[in-house]
């Protein structure tokens, strides 16, 4: 019988016991923990609509995250960030027009000296390894656009990284990015993407957001059917843990007998709740309609997202780009590295706070529900500001696309591709989940590519999801649609996961109205099979991967060559 995750798990101080971890008791909880008392930070923006060239430093820094210790002692929290700041400046930029980007590894002291990693390396885990020889003598780095749709050498490939000064690079590197912006407007978000220390780089700060207009968004926005810049918030969520002294905390002990330490854990739940690096803020707002660009940048969990006082948010677009309509949310779900473009309307409820909720389960679904005083909770919107009686309010169309049209489709496929999720125990007997195709069972990160289409090729996949949790699946280049969903059985080879026979034991689902438009990170679900329907217009190497941290860092992360 496979291990439960129990076996493995380490998610608050209650696992500590006296294991291997009680090293670190005491070490773990920061209090009093503040809540809905500190502002909301808001990055700056680097506005970047007419093109041009951009360098992004990747730099050390201290900053604070709303936490405290006794005595009311503010501790300047240790972070790896994008021109110093978690997170980075927002980039604004505009369809059509391209810019260049130098992203730039200044992990360095003040004598040039490169800084170590603040956070445990696993090195029994397949990761960039500068030196070759495990050693955490410096930190590489590389930044992928996520959802961007770009040539590959501009893709962020884990294998693209690089030291400071350059010292050494990995084996795709490319000094200077270029981002065409050809797709449609969108919320992307960037963030570092190195081969098997994805989730150490982004947990230490590497992190922020990249905003996409165009003509078809610049219209709403100049007739007041959407918020004015001024009231276009982004909320980049992460979960977090901290240390007696105010320092980040990646827990690595794997509590299993044989795996050494520090381990990659199979996920990793944080149990202090960030917006925009601080911890559980509030935002005070005035009696309109505010926009706001909603980014899980959890490690592993999952958020499913309510507000109380109960009300609506309207979502009006997902990952790449606006819905035909805005579509009315009691509670939304979004996976790690999921957006939600939502617009909440604050009006009549002056004096008002209201609370963001989360109550999704971790391992999500069956997993254990969040701590309600702290993981439950993620920030509050008081609505205690007058109205600005010069800016209009803006009150959502019917239809959010007046310039582009409705979301177009594909048409018809060329190929179907059957995909599998799966999960096995490494040679520690640590969970190891993987990819692969139906037919030829699950493979590694090294193992030869399967997935091969061609410039133009319209493909069907269906990935089954053969494990107990769910999995948020991301496919560089493509922006995709999700066509539908439908529970599964099937006789899979438990060593390797092909498939020889499929029963589909229910009609197929429709996708929520929250998932429709184009969009790059999808929910598979247990006992799912999730079809994607996407076309691939430029050759070059690629990769489709779990996004969460933990699993992508562990070997579930497969190659896409697109073929010429």
């Amino acid at each position: 019988m496979r291990p439960s995750r129990r076996d493995f798990l380490i998610t608050g101080a209650a696992a500590l016991g006296a294991g291997p971890l009680a090293r670190f008791a005491g070490a773990r909880t920061v209090q009093p923990r503040i809540q809905f008392v500190n502002q909301l930070p808001v990055p700056p923006v680097i506005d970047m609509r007419s093109g041009g060239s951009l360098t992004m430093r990747v730099k050390r820094a201290k900053q604070w995250f709303g936490i405290s210790r006794p005595g009311s002692v503010r501790p300047g929290t240790t972070i790896y960030g994008y021109e110093g700041r978690y997170p980075g400046p927002t980039i604004l930029a505009r369809h059509n027009v391209p810019i260049e980007v130098k992203w730039v590894n200044e992990l360095v002291d003040s004598m040039g000296m490169p800084f170590p990693h603040m956070l445990p390396i696993d090195n029994t885990v397949h990761w960039a390894d500068p030196y070759k020889d495990g050693s955490n003598r410096a930190v590489p780095i590389v930044t992928h656009l996520h959802g961007a749709h770009t040539a590959s050498q501009s893709d962020g490939h884990p294998d693209a990284w690089h030291l400071p000064n350059l010292e050494r690079v990995g084996r795709l590197y490319w000094p200077t990015y270029l981002y065409e912006n050809t797709q449609e407007s969108g919320t992307l978000w960037y963030h570092d993407h190195t081969l098997g220390i994805t989730r150490l780089n982004v947990f230490a700060g590497m992190a922020g957001a990249y905003l996409l207009t165009d003509d078809n968004e610049q219209y709403l926005i100049d007739h007041d059917m959407l918020p004015k810049p001024k009231y276009d918030v982004p909320l980049l969520i992460q979960d977090k843990m901290f240390d007696a002294t105010g320092q980040l905390f990646y827990p690595a002990d794997a509590e299993t007998e044989g795996v050494p330490y520090p381990s990659v854990l199979p996920e990793f739940f944080g149990d202090t709740i960030c917006v925009n690096g601080m911890a559980w803020p509030v935002l005070d707002v005035e009696p309109r309609t505010y926009r706001f660009r909603v980014i899980n940048g959890c490690d592993s969990r999952f958020l499913h997202i309510f507000l109380d006082p109960q009300q609506f948010m309207f979502q009006v677009g997902a990952d790449q780009g606006f819905f035909n309509t805005p579509s009315p949310q009691s509670g939304m779900l979004l996976g790690p590295a999921e957006r939600a473009d939502i617009v909440m309307d604050f009006r009549g409820q002056e004096g008002t706070t209201i609370v963001m909720y989360n109550t999704a389960k971790g391992p999500y679904p069956f997993g254990d529900p969040p701590d309600p005083e702290t993981a439950g909770r993620i920030m509050a919107f008081r609505v205690s500001k007058p109205l600005d009686q010069s800016v209009p309010i803006a009150e959502l169309p019917e239809n959010l696309r007046p310039v582009l049209g409705p979301v177009p489709d594909f048409g018809t496929p060329v190929r179907k591709r059957r995909l599998v999720l799966f999960e096995q125990l490494d040679e520690y007997g640590r969970l190891l989940p993987k990819l692969g195709t139906a037919e030829n069972g699950v493979m590694g990160w090294n193992d030869p590519v399967t997935e091969t289409p061609r410039v133009g090729d319209v493909e069907e996949w269906e990935i089954f999801n053969l494990t107990e949790d769910a999995h948020t699946v991301h496919i560089h280049l493509v922006g995709f649609l999700l066509k539908n969903r439908q529970e599964f059985s099937a006789k899979a080879d438990p060593r390797n996961g092909k498939l020889d026979i499929v029963y589909f034991v229910e009609k197929a689902v429709i996708p929520e109205t929250g998932e429709l438009g184009f969009k790059d990170t999808v929910h598979a679900y247990p006992d799912d099979c999730t079809r994607l329907l996407m076309r691939f217009d430029k050759p070059g190497d690629y990769m489709w991967h779990c996004h969460i941290a933990s699993h992508e860092d562990h070997e579930m992360m497969r190659p896409i060559t697109v073929l010429p």
